[in-house]
């Protein structure tokens, strides 16, 4: 009978430790499934993908229930940001400095987006990865990959974009790649290893993200000790080439191929010289979410005049550090480029406590190759939205993962602090705009050249049916 209080005890604590892994699973489920929906519920979009109306943001809600699902787990903390994190949040912030006052909404919501994607996503793929080990994440990583699949194959079932299914399959492919080599046969090994690159080629719909993928598995498998994982990648990228190559693609921009046709390349080159022009008429950035506007008044002062039909800026099809240059203006690329270049290279020294040497190679190689792609995915896509940003945010989190016990919740205020300060002066110090894409008065005050941006471009703004 003494023993009875003891026994109940550890029947408790057993059942309390089952709640928590159960509790990390689902966290972890949610975290990974929730950006492959893009269509929130009640919101219409238009033809380029564009959002029209208001609805349930299904990431956001999703991320916010996860979080609290770890709490409950016993994840009490505030969350560890890495100084990659804080570096992203503060560099890409100084884009508020150009943003006018009624563009608010827009900038609000896009550093809602950057606190999702640098803060949260990071915490939730920690502690879940911290708990449950990383056989469990490879098997999820596993089943969203099947799922993209489906996504981009059904568009209805869940509205991704193709450009973004493109960017999550990058991010997905050094995952599988690990799958298949902790099959018993090397026959079936390498079978699973060409599949994958064949899939991947069908998948993806951009030559750049068929590049991303190459990028991605080489990179993988030079970081990788298992033995044969080289050879495993080398036949995932000839298979991946050989599946892109024979594809009939539906625009020839699409295929990585010579048939990329001038129209295409003429536009991209137009867009990428009007982005190099921001830093001398927004040196502070146009602000958080006023990439359009921006874009579309810089384009005037290209030297090769656009024609009417290319005035105009694609939906889901811009490249990350352009946007980011004429936003957050030299800060923000710097951001992100330091976002994901300390992470690629932190990725090997990341530690998880209790793991294998086996998982500890595993998961270190599949990190690099992953941020790896991140980093090419980002010349030819959005990566930090809700479709791709919440798993770089997650990876770059697994690869800054901190010594167990670390306490240092002072990055989490001075990082808080900076960006609290940047919207006081970016509010105190702006007017209301005077046109779409018109410098702010504090850029008007820093541009280069006497009366740089002094009065205001009379420009039209065009919708883009066939974008995207």
């Amino acid at each position: 009978m003494g023993h009875a209080p003891e026994v109940r005890r550890r029947i408790g604590a057993t059942n309390r430790e089952e709640s928590s892994l159960w509790c990390a699973r689902i966290a972890l489920i949610l975290a990974v499934f929730a950006p492959l929906c893009q269509y929130a519920i009640g919101a219409k979009f238009g033809p380029t993908g564009q959002q029209l109306t208001a609805g349930l943001p299904v990431p956001t809600l999703a991320l916010l229930v996860a979080v609290g699902l770890l709490v409950a787990a016993g994840e009490w903390r505030l969350p560890y940001l890495s100084w990659a994190q804080i570096l992203l949040v503060c560099l890409v912030s100084v884009g508020l400095l150009g943003l006018a006052r009624q563009e608010w909404s827009t900038g609000v919501k896009e550093l809602v987006q950057l606190g999702e994607i640098a803060v949260l996503a990071p915490f939730v793929y920690r502690a879940s990865v911290r708990r449950l080990g990383w056989s469990f994440t490879i098997r999820t990583m596993v089943c969203a990959f099947i799922a993209l699949l489906l996504c981009l194959a059904m568009p209805k079932l869940a509205g991704l974009s193709a450009r973004k299914g493109g960017m999550l399959l990058v991010l997905c492919c050094p995952f599988l790649l690990f799958a298949l080599a902790r099959l018993s046969s090397r026959g079936r090994r390498m079978a699973g290893a060409l599949g994958l690159g064949a899939l991947l080629g069908l998948g993806l719909s951009h030559g750049g993200l068929v590049l991303a993928a190459v990028v991605s598995l080489l990179v993988t498998a030079l970081t990788c000790r298992r033995p044969g994982c080289t050879g495993l990648a080398s036949a995932a990228v000839a298979g991946l080439l050989l599946a892109s190559a024979v594809t009939p693609f539906s625009s020839p921009w699409s295929a990585l191929s010579p048939r990329r046709d001038a129209e295409h390349l003429r536009r991209g080159n137009i867009e990428l010289l009007a982005a190099a022009q921001a830093p001398a008429v927004y040196p502070l950035g146009a602000g958080l979410g006023s990439y359009q506007a921006a874009s579309n008044r810089l384009r005037q002062g290209v030297a090769e005049q656009p024609h009417p039909a290319d005035n105009k800026v694609p939906q889901d099809g811009n490249c990350q550090y352009a946007v980011l240059l004429v936003e957050s203006g030299v800060a923000g690329v710097l951001g992100l480029v330091l976002f994901l270049g300390l992470a690629l290279l932190g990725g090997p020294r990341s530690r998880v406590a209790g793991e294998s040497p086996v998982a500890v190679s595993e998961r270190r190689a599949a990190l690099t190759g992953a941020l790896a792609g991140a980093v090419a995915c980002a010349a030819f896509g959005l990566l930090l939205s809700r479709g791709a940003g919440i798993w770089a945010g997650g990876l770059v989190g697994l690869a800054a993962m901190p010594a167990k016990g670390s306490r240092r919740f002072w990055r989490l205020m001075v990082c808080g602090g900076v960006v609290l300060a940047l919207v006081c002066g970016a509010y105190l110090g702006n007017e209301k705009s005077r046109d779409a894409g018109a410098p702010s008065w504090l850029n008007r005050q820093l541009a280069s050249g006497p009366g740089a941006a002094a009065s205001p471009l009379r420009i039209a703004m065009l919708s883009d049916p066939l974008a995207g």
